[in-house]
């Protein structure tokens, strides 16, 4: 009986193995491609983005003549189930917020992942930044520390910002 259950242990184990090994490569593809398409909805009307050399995760978008329209940062918390992973987009000026687009998140479905919700994601589109950095928000009802997780990568975003401007 022991033998069995070590049998289909290895067997399950080596499965998983090589399926994760010859599948790496396109996961990793489809996040790459879902953070550009997250960086061109949070930063409106740029053509291109480059990254900053020293930091993966903050990009600088670009107009069609290669002037800087705005800044786009990857960026994550904990909330309520676990990592909430946002693309928050920045105005050059760095004075308003221009959109906040939500990557990954494994939040309570129906409840904290409604934090996806265009009705909840709008209130960040063209949001003044108060100069402490401090943004006020409206939460989602029963989702207060989702709601909370959100606000809390946003500003921290906005302090990366600031200290990265390159």
């Amino acid at each position: 009986m022991v033998s069995v259950l070590l049998g289909f242990c290895l067997v399950s184990a080596a499965s998983l193995g090589y399926i994760y090994g010859i599948s790496a490569e396109r996961i990793e593809e489809n996040r790459r491609q879902v953070i550009r398409q997250s960086i061109f909805n949070v930063i409106p009307g740029i053509d291109d983005y480059d990254v900053h050399p020293e930091d993966r995760s903050f990009f600088r978008g670009l107009s069609e003549d290669g002037i800087v329209a705005g800044y786009a940062l990857q960026r994550g918390g904990i909330g309520f189930q676990g990592e909430i992973v946002l693309v928050v987009g920045i105005a050059e000026s760095l004075e308003k917020i221009t959109g906040v687009d939500v990557v990954e998140t494994v939040e309570t479905p129906g409840l904290g992942d409604r934090i996806r919700d265009g009705s909840f994601l709008n209130q960040f589109i063209n949001m003044d930044i108060p100069d402490d950095g401090k943004i006020k928000i409206d939460g989602i009802t029963g989702a207060t520390m989702s709601s909370d997780a959100v606000k809390r990568i946003i500003e921290n975003a906005i302090k990366d910002a600031e200290k990265r401007i390159y």
